[in-house]
């Protein structure tokens, strides 16, 4: 996994493995490598020597020229794959199932993984869509380490057709695409960051087809298709979108190309048999991909398979396609179900149907080969292994299929094998974690000083002899700020510039009436209104309560607090509060995230963002808007309210120099939260984790072998060659509380009794 694979294709016809869910495509006259002198022999054998289900006939088996290996079989009750997505070191598989429904069942949609197409796992449960029944429709990964899934819920008197989201394939979302009136037949494709959804809303008793297009999967903008009338519902169309933009084809073989999703041109035929409504052309499936654009279907009604290719999506022309003949078992249709791309080589599997409404179990599945981009399609053969292909993936350089099993009451079973293409790179899989993200635009970033980092003690007031447990600083409204947590309760320090600090609230601000040792503060920011909010929470004992629960306090001038009302009333502790765009949310331990439209007085709950690590929520003002993560994996939102999974992140992130940052075992970047690049500078591999902290214009990164680096622009660091003092000894521990506010670094420490406080300059 993770690297390109050379594989080796043979030209001909003599012998074909093609992979089903295994078919292993093995064209050529040369045989194929025995496991024995593969270099994957034990994986290669294991699995086509692994039982297979019902009315296969035998683990491997050659029929008209294509040797199948059955390699593993989904839950019993699968009734179809929809989809089958690779993504980093897994496959996720969308499709249906048969559940228990009063005296008789359900179909709902489901979701399955597998890291080797062999073992399938259920990972959603029956009523993770809905109640009711539902069935999956399509799905597409979505970029960025999770999927999008096209589902319709069965409704007593409708059936709605609606777009999900998730970041592991377990959790789902639902997102509405159009407030105003709601799609039918919806389709959906990926790339570049872009998410377009196609689809036909009602016009005048008729139905017009439209585009919505999105760059975070919260806002959709409905695009106008050109030269689309208003008429009959014709169902879905097809989608698909690669480096050159996005491709839409509807039933009738009207087509539109976009560079960007956004804007739409209709194309063009290249000749005078036209691709329109009045064509002969009957569109099944569409490949964009790598430079790609490729419809595969058939002719008339019934007619033999076709396929038409385009170089820029706006001019098609007709493909040389071979005719089927008796030979391959193809009288009346052999009809391309799925096709993918492997390096610069495309397989195309299909069937022939008995006619327009029956698949039996003899149906054969017929073999596609084209090696000039679409251009000349070869058969290259033909059996009925009971499998009708449904979906099809290449797979850690294998070529994975999965099917209904034609005769075995719709079970679902998926086979795999090698492949053997000569002079063709398998692409590798992408990795599950952190991956290269593109370019971000550098924001002009201000000067550092040269050289290290010097300190300044700052003067602070004398503090009693009760000793503090720990202390949150903050940066706020032009002044920083320091909280003090003791066994008495909360201390509130403020500084205009770091280089005095002063006493301005106490913990009977904070307790309540009559209260003592009850409230703790977490976190501190500005309530957008020129005061501020804390949050953190109250113990157990006071609210006379199982656990403790969320608290949060707001002030016009620091000085005086009041508690603010939380409905309904939250367990656990909010850990963050942040302030951007207008908007104001706080997060807590449990995944649940607040907001206030009221500056901080009252708090409502919003989305829970509780994700697979469990973490904390943390919470980053990011472009008028916010990034949430858990430690493991982000959310971004425009308003606090409705969150976008963005999947695998770093830890500790904050913002600096107009992108992102992030600890996971070593400091990475983003330019839009979802992909992440090793910054140069510091340990790409550490076992200690790194502190981070931010202005916007200037980073400190600290761990606590007391190291600290720098950055103006979150991907270069340097070691500023300074220690941050820890102790009057120097030694080490836990990386104190620090902020960064105006380019300035300022530090609270403790000594035994003794509180000291320090500033640095880190600009010129």
């Amino acid at each position: 996994m993770g690297t390109k694979k050379r594989v080796t294709l043979y030209v001909g016809l003599a012998a074909c493995v093609v992979l089903a869910a295994g078919l292993v495509i093995s064209l050529g006259q040369t045989p194929s490598p025995s496991p024995s002198s593969s270099p994957d022999a034990t994986t290669s054998s294991s699995r086509a020597s692994s039982p297979i289900a019902t009315g296969v006939p035998a683990p491997t088996a050659t029929i008209g020229g294509i040797t199948w290996h059955g390699v593993g079989t989904l839950p019993v009750g699968a009734v179809r794959v929809r989809a089958v997505i690779p993504i980093g070191d897994k496959l996720f598989a969308l499709g249906d199932v048969n559940v228990a429904a009063g005296v008789g069942t359900d179909q709902r949609a489901a979701v399955w993984s597998s890291t080797d197409a062999v073992t399938w796992t259920l990972i959603t449960k029956p009523d993770t869509f809905s109640p009711g029944g539902s069935y999956n429709s399509s799905a597409a990964p979505d970029g960025r380490g999770g999927l999008y899934a096209l589902l319709v819920l069965e409704e007593p008197d409708r059936n709605d057709e609606t777009l999900w989201h998730s970041p592991d394939g377990v959790s789902w979302t639902r997102i509405t695409v159009d407030q105003s009136q709601p799609p039918m037949f919806l389709t959906i494709a990926t790339a570049g960051g872009m998410a377009v959804v196609t689809g036909q809303v009602p016009e005048l008793q008729q139905a017009r087809r439209y585009a919505w297009y999105s760059t975070d999967g919260l806002t959709w903008t409905r695009a106008a298709l050109p030269g689309e009338q208003n008429t009959g519902w014709s169902g879905p169309a097809l989608i698909g979108g690669g480096a050159g933009g996005f491709e839409i084809l509807s039933p009738t073989a009207e087509a539109w190309h976009s560079d960007d999703g956004r804007t739409w041109v209709r194309a063009e035929p290249a000749s005078t048999e036209p691709v329109g409504e009045f064509g002969t052309f009957y569109p099944t499936t569409l490949l964009v991909s790598d430079g790609v654009i490729v419809a595969l279907g058939h002719d008339g009604d019934g007619g033999p398979p076709s396929a038409w290719t385009s170089e820029d999506g706006r001019t098609w022309s007709r493909s040389t396609i071979d005719e089927p003949s008796p030979a391959f078992g193809c009288e009346v249709s052999c009809e391309p179900a799925v096709v993918t791309q492997i390096g610069s080589a495309l397989v195309a599997l299909g069937y022939r149907p008995q006619d327009r409404v029956t698949l039996p179990a003899s149906a054969p599945v017929v073999t596609w080969v084209s090696t000039d981009a679409g251009r000349t399609w070869r058969v290259a053969g033909s059996g009925s292994p009971g499998v009708l292909p449904a979906a099809l993936a290449v797979f850690d350089s294998e070529l994975v299929v999965l099917g209904e099993q034609l005769d075995g009451g719709g079970l679902v079973r998926s086979a795999l094998g090698t492949i053997a293409w000569q002079a063709v790179e398998s692409p590798a899989p992408s990795q599950p974690s952190i991956q290269p993200t593109p370019s971000a635009t550098l924001l002009p970033g201000p000067s550092l000083k040269p050289g290290p980092i010097t300190f300044k003690q700052a003067t602070v007031p004398k503090v009693s002899a009760q000793p503090w447990d720990t202390n949150t600083m903050s940066y706020a409204n032009g002044h920083f700020y320091n909280v003090f947590n003791r066994l008495s309760g909360s201390l509130l320090w403020e500084s205009d510039d770091g280089t005095t600090w002063r006493p301005i609230a106490d913990e009977t601000q904070f307790n309540g009436k009559g209260k003592q040792d009850c409230a703790f503060i977490t976190s501190l920011a500005e309530d957008g209104n020129g005061g501020l909010v804390a949050v953190g929470g109250m113990d157990s004992y006071c609210t006379e309560t199982v656990t403790a629960t969320a608290a949060a306090w707001q002030s016009d001038d620091g000085v005086t607090w009041r508690k603010a009302t939380i409905q309904p009333s939250q367990t656990g502790v909010l850990v963050n509060v942040a302030y951007s765009g207008g908007n104001l949310i706080a997060a807590g331990q449990g995944g649940e995230v607040l907001y206030s439209a009221d500056h901080g007085k009252t708090w409502q709950p919003g989305s829970s963002l509780s994700g697979p690590s469990g973490g904390i929520i943390s919470v980053t003002p990011w472009q008028d808007g916010f990034i949430a993560g858990d430690g493991a994996h982000t959310w971004r939102s425009s308003d606090g309210r409705s969150w976008v999974p963005l999947g695998i992140a770093p830890g500790g992130v904050v913002a600096v120099g107009g992108v992102l940052v992030g600890d996971s075992q070593g400091l990475y970047w983003s330019s839009d939260g979802a992909t992440w690049t090793a910054a140069t500078g510091p340990p790409v591999e550490s076992y200690d984790p790194w502190t981070i902290g931010s202005d916007g214009r200037v980073a400190i990164a600290l761990n606590v072998q007391n190291e600290m680096w720098i950055t103006t622009d979150g991907r270069t660091w340097r070691d500023t060659g300074s220690k941050l003092i820890i102790t009057a000894t120097g030694e080490h521990g836990a990386v104190p509380s620090f902020s960064i506010g105006a380019g300035r670094l300022v530090t609270i420490v403790s000594s035994g009794s003794q509180t000291r406080a320090y500033y640095a300059d880190l600009l010129k």
